[in-house]
């Protein structure tokens, strides 16, 4: 990861930007059933915590199939952050 740099006042502060790609999937109501790493931001806890946070914050409405009746889907996610360095 190359360093950023994020103007702040009077001087730069170099930052690290961290993705992290979950891919959940849902059930009907729309909520999630299941969630998988699929990029990790390289601090496993905190991967592990956003998979956790997934299962009670992540709110949509569902994927439909033709005839527009809910249906079942797998939906990406990612969430990005920065990292003082």
């Amino acid at each position: 990861m190359s360093p950023r740099w994020m103007s702040t006042g009077r001087s730069a502060i170099p930052r690290v930007e961290l993705v992290l790609r979950i891919i959940t999937r849902t059930s009907l109501p729309p909520r999630v059933t299941s969630c998988r790493v699929s990029r990790s931001s390289g601090f496993p806890n905190t991967d592990a915590k956003v998979c956790e946070l997934s299962y009670d914050r992540i709110r949509f409405e569902p994927a439909r199939d033709s005839a527009g009746n809910p249906v079942p889907a797998q939906f990406y996610y990612q969430q990005t952050y920065f990292e003082r360095r």
